[in-house]
């Protein structure tokens, strides 16, 4: 809450895009009938929005938020001003540009308000108008202009939007609904519980609003243009044409007409001089907005261009590892190729056991501690991963999906290409008499069901087509664009559950119980619906109907998934050498002083290991030439370091000392002398220190430092230092290689690499602000010629705002095959999914075979997301935007994580395969790194459908504009 703002008895809140046209109507309008103040959130309007608002904001009526979120925008809004604003007013009403709420009779909306004092919301019906035979947009006013309207008993009517009590309301939804304490529920006029999607009865006696959903026919075709707030689709014309509705002409707001024109003419604000006017609420240089629909369909144009699979599977879980590998590995059996499993706050072995399909592709993983949040899942799935499968099934954990015949699915759904969704019939399975879980397999030992009489299983779940889907309604209905669901014999569905029950070609096993111990803890763990328990009695007094007829359908699968489950624990056990490998590679510590006394180079440092492992000793390599005669002296105190590291183990006796007898050649030429220590631990090597004796490079200047607004010369040397470590041991590089460094910045990477690289290397860098990398230019190329620094005049929102080339249509001006490595030390924690994917395409393009790249970045998972919410994360990166999490809504690009699993799909798709993967301590976790690091390697010369990503993008655009202009004619 801002402390200058006086709390409010009723303001609005909402989210426009290019409404300059009627913004001073409705903002004057609202005021007539007691709105106090305005929350507004622009998504990208490129109009005269900004002029219009400027005189008030400066009289304190408007509160502006820029808001470039491109999907679900809308509830990101509402839900960032509950976080933020919410105490600042009494009633927040959430409407829309085109909606006009006011009191039927009565001239104050705070009057009436005061009768509902006792609720947490009122719901507010709609009336619909149309274009009442505008074909343009006419001169003058509104709701002067648009006076016909629907019915009142058209359907659309019974829609309602909210004002809710600030105190009362936790978050929203949907536009329509909002979560509230005490499992609250708002009311209508007349006092009845709105706790469905619409009113049960449309009532506007006492208030209403006026949804000006059409306006001319002209303005209407634009609204399809310009795509929704909710959802990552758009509007289509048959929407429009079944809500223009002229049957009745309405004059009610009409009284209000003399006194708005007044005020909108007597309305005369300061105006503001532009270089006064905080201009954070900019989106972008105007060379770069450029055509508004197509900028917002190029991340759906990238989704649907993915590799798309048949089938996939939508699920929420809850401490389901015992039997989760084997749910897995079924479904794959049966034909599933990809898993979209929300995570809702596990804390057994769930995260372990998927990390193996995680890292193969097979499943993406969300951290979900939503409750309830199983609705909300299945939303985000259908949002983020539409177009990533042509079928998908929304099922549960203890349900197995299956042909009762056939032995794929994916040969049954061939049969329904015609349809929105197919049903499929439950089996519901009991104890079959076991107290405690049995070991072995789930469908082996629990073999006896209800009969197929028992009403319940009459409930199906979903196999849908995520392209007609809009959205669900509960775990087993949804709503659908187009089309219908059908059940396995092609009978239309409109309810959770069948007419008839038919398992003859398709069928789930729903192991509703398991054991009785088992269904205790189920009973304890709640429901993913409701935030509610089931009562003991609900399992007790199905379990002699769940236990009547023994079903052995399932056990032709069995010796295939024990196969299967053999398979994975032997890849399983190969992976967990690997990381374990890997995890000896985490040591933290500093090569600090180097100084030669009585011709002994004298190293000393601190080391710790971070999993315990004792240290050894050190390999010693100087100049190039590996040293084997030398005296070390290892665990010296150091109550300096534990003293600033006080929870690290082994802090208090770090310290380390080695002395090395020179050789004649170094003892007389000791410029420019690299130093690279590599500790062993337990035949393993320790992440390598890295230093420079008697450097000739001179640092950059701190007030040069300054200038650009980069770290301080300290940290400059020593990330410098730890870059080249991490190049050389984790990539492998050679002092002879070409070598790419992306985001160059002020030339770390590269003053670290001066000392490694040889004439015979190549080095370029890249880096989009041009002040930047004068120093390296300067100080760096002018002793090595073979280092060459470039710069691309890069948009970016942040570091370079009159930036003239979008980052996701930037080509890296190399050939094919051009480098050994790629470096990007921190440019990935900067971009959007869009951009950052573009990297990855260019990084395959231009990699050679064999070649790798590294890069830093914020990897989003389940431990990350808890260690965040925890409160131990140094980037509370907690704002979700496509494919990840952000700091900061306003600017996303200060600071981006992305879904793990998704980046993962990202790097494959792009041609590259990830080698190597060490997490870092930004979220509270110990690392020898700050932020994740990943390495990918170019195996092959992949012939990617995205290689010419940039050519196919610029044809999309060109069919879009044409289809733009047919819209507008």
């Amino acid at each position: 809450m801002n402390q200058n703002r006086e709390k409010c008895k009723l303001s609005i809140c909402a989210i426009m895009k290019n409404e300059g046209h009627y913004l001073k109507e409705w903002l004057e309008f609202h005021k007539l009938v007691g709105v106090e103040r305005f929350y507004l959130y622009n998504n990208y309007s490129s109009d005269n929005t900004l002029d219009i608002l400027a005189p008030y904001i400066e009289n304190c009526e408007v509160v502006l938020k820029k808001w470039p979120v491109k999907h679900g925008q809308q509830m990101k809004a509402y839900n960032h001003f509950l976080q933020k604003y919410k105490n600042e007013s009494k009633w927040i009403a959430f409407i829309d540009l085109d909606e006009f709420l006011f009191p039927t009779e009565k001239n104050d909306l705070r009057e009436i308000l005061e009768e509902f004092s006792d609720v947490p919301a009122v719901g507010v019906n709609w009336l619909i108008f149309g274009t009442s035979g505008y074909e343009k947009k006419p001169e003058g006013l509104q709701i002067e202009n648009f006076t016909k309207r629907a019915k009142e008993d058209f359907k659309p009517n019974l829609n309602f939007k909210c004002i809710v009590r600030s105190e009362f309301t936790i978050k929203c939804n949907t536009p329509h609904h909002f979560v509230y304490l005490n499992d609250g529920v708002a009311v209508s006029e007349n006092y009845e519980k709105l706790s469905e999607k619409v009113s049960a009865k449309h009532s506007v006696r006492k208030l209403r609003i006026n949804h000006y959903f059409t306006r001319s026919m002209e303005e209407a075709l634009n609204k399809v243009k310009r795509g929704r707030a909710t959802v990552n689709y758009k509007r289509k014309i048959g929407d429009i044409k079944y809500h223009n509705r002229n049957e009745v002409e309405d004059l009610t707001i009409q009284r209000f007409i003399p006194k708005l024109k007044a005020t909108l003419q007597t309305a005369e604000f300061t105006t503001i001089d532009s270089n006064t006017t905080d201009n954070s609420d900019e989106i972008i240089d105007k060379s770069l907005e450029g055509n508004q629909l197509i900028e917002e369909v190029e991340n759906d144009y990238l989704n649907k261009q993915r590799e798309k699979c048949k089938l996939s599977i939508c699920a929420i879980m809850k401490n389901e590892g015992p039997y989760l590998e084997e749910w897995l590995e079924f479904h794959k059996l049966v034909g599933v190729e990809k898993f979209y499993l929300y995570d809702n706050n596990s804390t057994d072995n769930t995260q372990k056991i998927l990390q193996f399909y995680i890292q193969n592709r097979q499943v993406i993983y969300y951290y979900w501690p939503e409750k309830p949040g199983q609705i909300p899942a299945y939303n985000h799935c259908l949002n983020n991963h539409r177009y990533d499968s042509e079928w998908i099934a929304f099922i549960d954990l203890d349900e197995f999906l299956f042909p009762t015949v056939a032995d794929k699915i994916t040969d049954i759904i061939d049969e329904f290409s015609d349809v929105s969704a197919l049903g499929v019939n439950w089996l519901n399975f009991g104890t079959s008499g076991h107290e405690k879980k049995p070991e072995g397999l789930q469908i082996e030992n629990f073999i006896k069901r209800a009969k197929t009489s028992f009403g319940p299983n009459k409930h199906i779940k979903c196999i849908l087509r995520p392209e007609k889907t809009i959205r669900p309604l509960n775990p087993h209905q949804f709503v659908f664009s187009e089309g219908q669901v059908v059940t396995e014999n092609k009978q239309p569905i409109n309810k959770p559950f069948s007419s008839t029950h038919s398992i003859k070609k398709i069928r789930i096993n729903h192991y509703t119980t398991r054991s009785k111990e088992e269904s205790m803890k189920k009973m304890m763990r709640g429901r993913a619906t409701k935030n509610e328990q089931r009562p003991w009695s609900h399992f007790e007094s199905k379990d002699l109907i769940f236990n009547e007829v023994e079903d052995l359908t399932i056990h032709r699968y069995i010796p295939q998934l024990k196969k299967s489950l053999a398979a994975v624990a032997k890849k399983k056990s190969k992976v967990k050498l690997s990381l374990e490998k890997s995890n000896s590679l985490l040591t933290i510590g500093n090569l600090g002083k180097v100084v030669i006394e009585n011709e002994l180079l004298k190293l000393t440092g601190w080391i710790v290991s971070l999993n315990l492992i004792p240290i050894s000793g050190f390999k010693v390599w100087i100049g190039g030439e590996e040293y084997r005669d030398f005296k070390q002296t290892l665990g010296i105190e150091s109550p300096r370091i534990k003293k600033a590291r006080p929870r690290l183990k082994g802090a208090e006796k770090a310290k380390f000392c080695i002395e090395i007898p020179l050789n004649k050649i170094h003892r007389e030429n000791y410029q420019d002398l690299l130093i690279i220590l590599i500790p062993i631990l337990a035949n393993h090597e320790g992440c390598i220190f890295v230093n420079v004796f008697n450097p000739s490079l001179m640092l950059p200047t701190k007030e040069y430092i300054d200038r650009v607004n980069r770290n301080s010369s300290l940290n400059f040397q020593s990330n410098a230092f730890k870059w080249l470590g991490y190049l050389i041991q984790r990539t492998g590089l050679k002092p002879t290689d070409s070598i790419l460094d992306i985001g160059c910045g002020i030339g770390e990477v590269a003053y670290g690499l001066a000392y490694y690289l040889t004439s015979r290397a190549r080095y370029e860098g890249i880096e989009f602000s041009e002040k930047v990398i004068n120093w390296a230019k300067e100080e760096i190329t002018s002793r090595k010629p073979n280092f060459n620094f470039q710069w691309h005049n890069i948009y970016h929102p942040i570091y370079n705002t009159k930036g003239t080339i979008p980052t996701k249509e930037f080509i890296l001006p190399y050939p094919q095959a051009s480098f050994d490595v790629i470096c990007i030390s921190n440019l990935f924690t900067h971009l959007s999914n869009i951009d950052l994917r573009n990297y990855l395409y260019q990084i395959q393009r231009v990699l050679k075979v064999g070649g790798k790249c590294l890069f830093a970045c914020f990897l989003i998972n389940s431990e990350s997301q808890k260690l965040i919410a925890d409160g131990k994360s140094s980037q509370n990166l907690v704002n979700e935007i496509e494919g990840g999490f952000c700091l900061d809504l306003e600017l996303p690009e200060k600071t981006i994580g992305f879904q793990e699993s998704l980046l993962i799909d990202w790097i494959k798709e792009s041609g590259l395969t990830i080698v190597g993967k060490y997490y870092g301590s930004w979220c509270g976790r110990k690392s020898f790194t700050y932020q994740d690091l990943l390495i990918v390697e170019k195996k092959t010369e992949f012939q990617s459908k995205f290689n010419n990503y940039q050519t196919v993008l610029k044809q999309y655009k060109l069919r879009l504009q044409k289809i733009q202009g047919e819209l507008g004619n």
